[in-house]
């Protein structure tokens, strides 16, 4: 064990000096307030970039999706859901092929929380998401829409893997 905690041990480095704000911002809908939700409370990022998933390191443009999530086999069986389906986070920044436009107000996006899971076996945790205020939806909302659009096309989000 020691030996294998040893080899990967390369890969795993502390975060020394985190730049998450000593402060939050104010409870306000301001893009101030969306990005310190976005980066640091929800982590919208986290899982809307696409990572190497030995580093997790982003391997992609921040907030353009493409991450995978293999299919959590016995989660899937309890949700009678097929047991090959895998999800993919998509795009939100406000490219025109991203999930975002399909948001055109904040109340659309607010809404689209309140909803909960299109996806009975997501990741996401829609039900803490889907209690958050209307301020702080409305933030998020704000800032994505402040960020530069990137072109980034994910594809199918519920998909099945081929075999290699």
């Amino acid at each position: 064990m020691g030996k294998a905690v040893r080899s990967l041990s390369s890969t795993f480095k502390p975060i020394e000096n985190p730049d998450a704000p000593a402060v939050a911002p104010p409870i306000a809908p301001t893009i101030e307030r969306g990005e310190y939700l976005a980066r640091y409370v929800t982590n919208c990022v986290g899982c809307h970039t696409q990572r190497d998933m030995m580093t997790y390191e982003a391997t992609g443009p921040e907030f353009a999706g493409g991450m995978e999530f293999e299919p959590w086999v016995d989660l899937h069986k309890f949700l009678k859901a097929d047991t090959a389906t895998w999800l993919r986070t998509p795009n939100i920044t406000p490219d025109l092929g991203g999930v975002l436009v399909k948001f055109k107000t904040a109340e659309e996006f607010i809404a689209r929380f309140k909803q909960g899971r299109a996806y009975s076996f997501s990741p996401m945790d829609w039900g803490a998401f889907s209690r958050m205020s209307d301020e702080d939806l409305t933030a998020i909302w704000m800032f994505l829409n402040s960020l530069q659009p990137v072109k980034h096309d994910v594809g199918t989000i519920a998909f099945m893997k081929e075999e290699k």
